[in-house]
């Protein structure tokens, strides 16, 4: 596309009523993810000891993530992840303007989230409050892995529900939940599941926690990226082998979002493909 045909399809989205509905979406969707997720972090027993820490901690995000996605998924998609906003940027499944906005409003969100919790739980609990810490003997390269992995699982879950038809039998926002319960599973004991830069920021700000922060922003975007094109690749491979003539373009139709921003999802396109029309119907 040239630069004056996206710069029309930006100038859209700014007239948009319904693109600024999704910027307030994600910001209130960023807001109760963070707060109800880092909540389940915080220990009520003044002795510290807690053994069901870990799965409920899981299960709480993975709940939360499922609920969030039910109940705004269909206004702003329900990202509430930086690293998975910018993985729908390269993947072109939004535009760069859509992106910053969403950027801006989840790092927002988090930091107002972060001070509300921290208000509301007792003084011997706020130390280090869900600070995301690298555990005891793993490696920064350990660190990094797991971050990558637990973020490439989500995103690679978050695109197959973009496609998912058969809503009644799996809903979409199934699989998003379910990845993130997994994610934290297999990744909190070692650096307590970043996964999103929007909620390992806050916590870093208020308890000046620093150390190793940067594999809490490179691990996750690296991986929602390699996650995305991973589905991408799988889906083209899967066009390919029932249509070897069907090569239709990687923009797909945000199909997490309503008929009214369509226009604006299908941010790099000025045709709509008739695969996509057909995606359009169903919404």
């Amino acid at each position: 596309m040239k630069p004056k045909e996206y710069f029309e399809v930006v100038k859209g989205e700014v007239r948009e009523r319904h693109f600024w509905k999704s910027v307030r979406c994600e910001f209130l969707g960023t807001l109760l993810y963070v707060l109800f997720g880092c909540a389940a972090t915080v220990t009520w027993n003044p002795d510290g000891h807690d053994p069901f820490k870990t799965p409920r901690v899981s299960a709480s995000f993975g709940l939360v993530e499922f609920l969030l996605v039910s109940s705004l998924g269909h206004a702003s998609g329900c990202q509430l992840n930086p690293a998975l906003t910018v993985s729908l940027l390269c993947t072109r499944y939004i535009t760069l303007f859509r992106t910053v906005c969403y950027l801006s409003v989840q790092l927002i969100a988090g930091l107002i989230s972060s001070a509300i919790l921290y208000g509301l739980v007792p003084e011997y609990s706020r130390h280090h409050l869900a600070v995301n810490e690298i555990g005891l003997g793993v490696t920064h390269a350990q660190a990094f892995g797991i971050e990558f992995l637990g973020t490439f699982i989500f995103v690679f879950s978050y695109f197959s529900s973009l496609r998912r038809k058969n809503e009644k039998l799996v809903p979409k926002a199934l699989p998003c939940g379910v990845s993130i319960t997994i994610a934290h599973l297999f990744a909190i004991e070692a650096t307590g599941c970043g996964i999103n830069p929007a909620r390992s920021l806050p916590p870093a700000i208020f308890h000046s926690a620093w150390s190793n922060h940067w594999i809490f922003w490179i691990g996750p975007i690296l991986g929602g990226i390699v996650g995305a094109f991973t589905f991408e690749y799988t889906r083209d491979c899967s066009i390919q082998l029932r249509n070897p003539q069907d090569r239709t373009s990687n923009q797909l139709v945000y199909s997490l979002q309503s008929k009214e921003d369509v226009a604006s999802s299908l941010s790099l396109n000025t045709e709509v493909p008739a695969e996509q029309n057909e995606i359009i119907d169903e919404l």
